[in-house]
């Protein structure tokens, strides 16, 4: 759970002589400046560029920039809680990007945090024949609840049909993988399991692009403003669609406040000049870190900085407990409940959903007068996070 942080700070400016004595730790917030810690980012660049790493973003040329390589896709099933033992791998490729297949890695967790914790099955190496279902024997081996194949960077989940097989048959379960497609209509992840040969997956060209700092164990930054400038020469609009975000983490990608963006449009003709935005948000954050949101980002940019104080989180925090139960789960409709504890009644409680990529898709505030919420979304079929106030965290499955 997240906790709620209490932090205070003393201004000269505004008041020249102010105390404040709490029961809680007091932090000194000093006078704005730039601010750094250490780097964190995307670690593989565009086509291996050696000079396109993520410190370019920070090294106050406005020339360079910083480029990620992106593109990685997965497609597989959560087979309940009892799992099973996979005896074979099925697969066919794209008939028009037949090596995107290679380095491609079939995984196996029974962790839900199962893109971090895996153990990998099988390997890709070459490129599989066009047309016909390439049989790979997997095992003897346990039980696993999440297998999916997984696509690496520049692979965009190009495939034809993929199979997984127990001893009695193929095997299917809850349908698991990135959502969307290069286009968003087309070229979908159920067309990995429709047993047509003509029909393709091709992921959006999203991989995970970032660059920020982490400000230490204890410490955090409260930001009055970022400055950016887009890479130049007619790239600039792959700054579109980016945040700015704070987290106390550790998943730093799902639990995470937007403190800044930037729409369509906003970033064009920007490219060689540095420009600033206010941040409003007061909030102290150990991670802040930039965040395309675009599938075609590549994570350029070109300059970064980030403007505010940095100071001690408090020591006596307090966290929100709210338990919470979600039906019905798994979900037929578009409506489900949350079933809050009684000391909920009457307060503000924030629900919001995400993806299983991290992408938020529900976002609103409730008054309850009962200890039943009822939430009505139309969301694509799937596995989500449902969020109450930030705090406590549960799975949503979507037939």
């Amino acid at each position: 759970m997240k906790k709620q942080l209490h932090y205070y700070q003393i201004t000269s400016k505004q008041v020249p002589l102010l105390i404040m004595l709490m029961l809680c730790s007091l932090s000194i917030l000093h006078a704005q400046s730039k601010i750094s810690g250490t780097l964190i980012g995307f670690e593989e660049t565009y086509n291996n560029c050696t000079s396109c790493g993520k410190d370019r973003a920070i090294d106050g040329d406005l020339n360079t920039w910083g480029s990620s390589a992106e593109g990685a896709g997965f497609i597989g099933y959560d087979y309940g809680e009892t799992g099973i033992v996979l005896t074979n791998f099925k697969y066919a490729p794209d008939a028009n990007h037949v090596n995107r297949m290679v380095n491609s890695e079939l995984r196996a967790s029974n962790d839900p945090n199962y893109l971090n914790n895996y153990v990998t099955l099988h390997t890709i190496t070459s490129a599989p024949a066009i047309g016909i279902l390439t049989d790979v024997a997997i095992g003897p081996g346990p039980s696993y609840r999440f297998i999916y194949w997984y696509s690496p960077s520049w692979g965009y989940a190009s495939v034809s049909e993929l199979e997984f097989h127990d001893s009695n048959g193929e095997a299917t379960g809850d349908l698991i993988g990135h959502d969307g497609s290069w286009d968003g209509v087309n070229n979908l992840k159920t067309n990995a399991f429709d047993k047509n040969f003509n029909t393709v997956v091709d992921s959006p060209p999203s991989g995970i692009s970032f660059i920020g700092y982490d400000f230490g164990e204890g410490m955090g930054a409260q930001l009055s403003s970022w400055k950016y400038a887009p890479r130049p020469n007619g790239n600039e609009y792959r700054m579109t669609k980016c945040e700015v975000r704070g987290s106390n983490g550790p998943d730093i990608f799902n639990d995470y406040t937007v403190l800044a963006t930037l729409d369509w449009g906003e970033a064009d003709g920007l490219g060689g000049t540095l420009t600033e935005q206010v941040i409003s948000d007061t909030g102290l954050y150990r991670y802040v870190y930039w965040y395309p949101i675009r599938g075609d980002s590549f994570g350029e940019i070109a300059e970064l900085e980030f403007w505010g104080n940095t100071a001690t989180l408090s020591t006596q925090n307090s966290e929100i407990k709210n338990t919470y139960s979600l039906y019905p789960n798994p979900l037929n409709g578009k409506s489900f409940k949350v079933t809050l504890n009684g000391s909920s009644v009457g307060s503000k409680i924030n629900i919001k959903i995400y993806s299983i990529l991290g992408k938020e898709v529900f976002n609103q505030n409730f008054v309850p007068t009962s200890k039943t919420i009822e939430v009505n979304q139309n969301l694509n079929s799937g596995i989500y996070i449902v969020k109450v106030n930030d705090k406590a965290t549960s799975k949503l499955i979507v037939k």
